[in-house]
C-alpha cells in the first residue's frame, strides 16, 4: 500500500483522514457548529494564507471542513497545508469521483475565503470551470448557503458588488474591512463568527432596527480620576455583531471599551452606526437621539453606566496630599429616557447583581423588571467568576414581562448574545401581536 493510501482511506467516495492529529481540535471550544460539515473554498488572493486560521477556528467550534482550492490559491499556499489542517485531501482538479456533486449532498454550506473578483464573477455568471465554482453552482441550485468573504482593492470591490446586485437569496457576502482603499481581511474571529451565525441562523433578523449600548461610562472627578466599573463592553458588542450578522440594521452606543476590542470596533464602525460616549449623560443623549431619529424595534441596554457621579468636577488634578470629601449624586437612567421616546420598541434591560443565591438573583431581577417597566430583564451574578465583568463568558437569567423565565447557561458571550436575540425575537413577535 502506497504512502498516500496509508494516510487516507475512501469513505463515500471522498477522501477522509483516519485518526489524524488535526481532528483532535474539533469541538474543543464552545460553538454552534457541532456535527456540521462545511465546504471551504480558497481563491487566489494574498489573504489566502489567513484562510487556515478561519478553518481552524471553525473546527474548534465543531465543524468538519472540506477544502477546495483554485489553481491560483494553490500557487499562494499549496494544498498540503490545508490537508494537514483539516485531515482531509484538498480538491484542486476534477476527478472521476465527482467531488463537487458528492460534497453538495453532504455539506451544509460553502464558504469562500478569500473570494476574489475572478471567482465571484464566475459564480454569478453561471460558470463551473473548476471544482470550487462547480460546487457553487450545484449548491445554488439546491438552495444551500454560499458565503463569500471578498478581499480586493476598492475599485474591484465596487465591481464585485455590482455583479452581486441581483444575487440569489442563498448567496451571502460579509461586509469588507475597508481600509486604505482596500477591502481587507476582517479579524479572523469575526469571519468565523459571521460564518457560524449565517449557517445556524441565516438572516432571521432582516428588516429589524436594533439599538445596543455597551461598555462602562466614566464620571470624572478631575481631569484624571473618575468613577467607573470593570465592564469590557464585550457583551454589548457581541449583541451588536450577532444582530448585524443576522441581517438587522444596528446602532451601537458604547463607552470606553477594553483595548483588546479595538480592531473589532474599527470593523464595526465601517459596518453599522457606532457612536462613542464617555459619561452616563452623554450616553443617554446619544441613545435618545438615535431612538428619536431611527425608531428602533428593539433596544438592548447592555452597557454598565455609572449610577453615580461627583456633584462637582474639578478643572485641575486634585492634590493627593489633601483630604477630599465626595458627594455623589445619581446619574440619569438611560432606560427611562429611551422608553419615553420609543415605547413600542422591545426593551431589554440588564442588571448585574452581587448576591449569594439564585433565588435572591431572581428576586432582584423581578424587582428591576417592575421598576424599569421593560419587556425583558437580563440578570447575572457578578459575584461568580466568569459570569459578568472582565470575562469572555457570561450566564444570564432572563425574565419577560409575561413572567416567562429563561436560563442562558454560562458560555462565550457571542453564544449568549445569540440565545438572547432568539428570546428577544420571539418576544418581539408576541408584543407586535398584542399592539
Amino acid at each position: 500500500m502506497g504512502e498516500e493510501n496509508m494516510l487516507y482511506c475512501r469513505a463515500d467516495s471522498l477522501i477522509k483522514a483516519v485518526s489524524h492529529p488535526s481532528e483532535e481540535i474539533i469541538g474543543t471550544e464552545e460553538g454552534g457548529l457541532c456535527g456540521v460539515e462545511l465546504a471551504f473554498g480558497v481563491s487566489g488572493g494574498i489573504a489566502a494564507y489567513k484562510a487556515i486560521d478561519v478553518i481552524r477556528k471553525l473546527m474548534r467550534w465543531g465543524a468538519s471542513i472540506h477544502v477546495l482550492l483554485t489553481h491560483e490559491a494553490h500557487k499562494f499556499v499549496g494544498k498540503t497545508l490545508f490537508e494537514w489542517a483539516t485531515a482531509r485531501q484538498a480538491i484542486v482538479e476534477f476527478t472521476g469521483a465527482t467531488e463537487h456533486i458528492l460534497l453538495a449532498k453532504r455539506v451544509k454550506a460553502l464558504v469562500i475565503v478569500p473570494a476574489t473578483l475572478n471567482v465571484i464573477a464566475e459564480i454569478v455568471s453561471g460558470g463551473a470551470s473548476r471544482p470550487l465554482t462547480a460546487l457553487a453552482q450545484e449548491l445554488l441550485g439546491l438552495g444551500k448557503p454560499i458565503l463569500l468573504v471578498p478581499t480586493m482593492h476598492k475599485g474591484m470591490y465596487a465591481r464585485a458588488i455590482n455583479l452581486l446586485a441581483s444575487r440569489p437569496e442563498n448567496l451571502y457576502i460579509m461586509p469588507p474591512y475597508l481600509v486604505e482603499g482596500r477591502a481587507k481581511f476582517p479579524p479572523v474571529e469575526l469571519v468565523a463568527w459571521w460564518i457560524e451565525s449565517i449557517v445556524t441562523r441565516g438572516l432571521d433578523l432582516a428588516g429589524l432596527k436594533i439599538l445596543v449600548t455597551a461598555g462602562p461610562t466614566r464620571e470624572y472627578l478631575d481631569p484624571i480620576r473618575c468613577i467607573t466599573n470593570p465592564s469590557s463592553g464585550l457583551m454589548g458588542l457581541s449583541i451588536a455583531f450577532e444582530a448585524f450578522w443576522r441581517g438587522a440594521r444596528v446602532f451601537l452606543v458604547h463607552g470606553p471599551l477594553h483595548p483588546a476590542l479595538a480592531e473589532w470596533i474599527n470593523y464595526a464602525a465601517r459596518s453599522f452606526t457606532v457612536e462613542k460616549a464617555v459619561s452616563t449623560e452623554d450616553m443617554m443623549e446619544k441613545v435618545v437621539d438615535l431612538a428619536k431619529c431611527f425608531k428602533p424595534d428593539m433596544v438592548f441596554y447592555a452597557a454598565a453606566p455609572a449610577d453615580f457621579k461627583p456633584d462637582r468636577r474639578y478643572n485641575e488634578k486634585l492634590s493627593s496630599k489633601k483630604e477630599v470629601s465626595l458627594h455623589l449624586v445619581p446619574t440619569p437612567k438611560i432606560v427611562e429616557a429611551t422608553m419615553k421616546v420609543v415605547p413600542k420598541a422591545l426593551h431589554v434591560a440588564f442588571a448585574a447583581e452581587w448576591v449569594d443565591s439564585e433565588k435572591e438573583l431572581i428576586e432582584r431581577g423581578l424587582m428591576k423588571l417592575r421598576e424599569y417597566g421593560v419587556d425583558i430583564i437580563a440578570i447575572n451574578n457578578a459575584k461568580l467568576p466568569g459570569e459578568a465583568f472582565e470575562a469572555q463568558t457570561n450566564r444570564l437569567i432572563t425574565i419577560s414581562r409575561r413572567g416567562v423565565k429563561w436560563v442562558i447557561k454560562k458560555a462565550h458571550k457571542r453564544l449568549v448574545a445569540r440565545q438572547l436575540l432568539d428570546i428577544a425575537a420571539s418576544e418581539y413577535v408576541l408584543k407586535r401581536q398584542c399592539t
